[in-house]
């Protein structure tokens, strides 16, 4: 294994205790979890997804499912909630009521923002459809960048939020300027200092977390695959920030003519190569899945050495196109003390164990039914 696995001390983020409570199709699901290996098996619709976007939303405050929280909340119920202890010490509550307020309270007290809360707890994951998402679109790709840099950097997160925010007023704008064929740029150029402010920002932590993870997504996917392919990723920016100012102004007129905003960072993209071809035209499904999962785990080291935390890691569906060989490669890099908790999900909950016992791991089998 690499020398770095043993270069970093870092804090173990562990989710000692869990408890889902009407959320999604779970009644009472409690769970006391192991440090390192878990695994949620059952049939399909019994879950195990689900009892993942818990964790995932307990430590972000988003569903990886992009379900909103009226969708989390089970059919027949008015609420959920979901009840936490992580490192042993740490007591965090979330409710939601249905058409109401996400409530989190931590260690007894309400938090307010949620700039109070984002990044104690960093985690990553890595799910079955990311291949197709990351594949198919610039959206997708960018994502990835984002739920990353916004764990690690308060400052980027906000920077996003107010970005977004932004574009949508100035889009409103455009659409109403063409709808009355009339082009106003005094009114356009008073959203240019904020959202060069934002772009700067943006720029700067999606850059840097692609240059840093390269060499750490090369070994790993090497580790996985046991190929001889080279992975490579381009940050590809839609604007240099030093020419913001003087690209969105030369672009007014077609901004107008589209009715929104066409150039800017929220066109940014990830470009993924494998042996300097793009992704999506070349290499195998084991191939393509080898590397998006390198890609993921590279993140998930950048996020570790930025925070000096370990993240809790969810695998869903782990076995999907992954052939034995490369999922045992997989299991014995993640057993590394570089990765920490790690919760898994897969319906075969005897070829999983079997690979746990041919690979000598314990593991918490949590096993769902009916």
């Amino acid at each position: 294994m690499p020398e770095f696995f043993n270069s970093f001390t870092f804090d173990r983020m562990a989710l000692t205790s869990l408890k889902l409570i009407q959320f999604k199709n779970h009644d009472n699901l409690e769970v006391e979890p192991a440090a390192k290996w878990n695994a949620f098996t059952g049939m399909n619709g019994l879950g195990k997804t689900n009892a993942l976007d818990g964790i995932y939303l307990l430590c972000v405050l988003k569903s990886f499912l992009n379900h909103s929280m009226e969708a989390c909340v089970k059919w027949d119920t008015q609420f959920f909630r979901i009840e936490a202890v992580m490192n042993s010490e740490d007591q965090i509550e979330m409710t939601y009521q249905r058409e109401g307020n996400r409530k989190i309270i931590f260690n007894g007290k309400r938090i307010e923002k949620i700039s109070e809360y984002i990044g104690k707890y960093p985690v990553m994951v890595i799910q079955p459809i990311d291949d197709y998402k990351l594949l198919e679109g610039s959206a997708a790709r960018r994502k990835i960048l984002d739920q990353a840099v916004g764990q690690m950097n308060g400052k980027y997160l906000q920077a996003l939020i107010r970005y977004n925010k932004l574009i949508k007023q100035r889009n409103a704008l455009l659409k109403k300027m063409r709808s009355e064929n009339r082009l106003d740029t005094s009114q356009l150029s008073i959203y240019e200092p904020q959202l060069h402010a934002c772009t700067v920002e943006l720029f700067n932590g999606r850059q840097r977390l692609v240059e840093s993870m390269i060499p750490d997504m090369q070994t790993f996917y090497r580790t996985i695959s046991n190929g001889r392919e080279i992975p490579d990723a381009r940050y590809a920016y839609d604007v240099d920030p030093s020419q913001y100012l003087d690209v969105i102004k030369t672009s007014y007129e077609q901004d107008m003519a589209s009715g929104r905003t066409t150039r800017g960072p929220h066109l940014d993209d990830l470009q993924l190569l494998l042996d300097n071809y793009e992704l999506k035209a070349s290499g195998s499904q084991g191939q393509r899945k080898s590397l998006l999962v390198a890609l993921k785990l590279a993140i998930y080291r950048i996020m570790a050495n930025w925070t000096g935390k370990l993240p809790i890691l969810l695998l869903d569906d782990l076995f999907d196109k992954l052939d034995n060989e490369r999922v045992k490669n997989l299991l014995s890099l993640i057993n590394e003390s570089i990765f920490g908790q790690v919760f898994i999900s897969d319906k075969d909950d005897a070829h999983l164990l079997e690979i746990f016992s041919e690979l000598n791991l314990d593991i918490n089998h949590i096993k769902l039914e009916n």
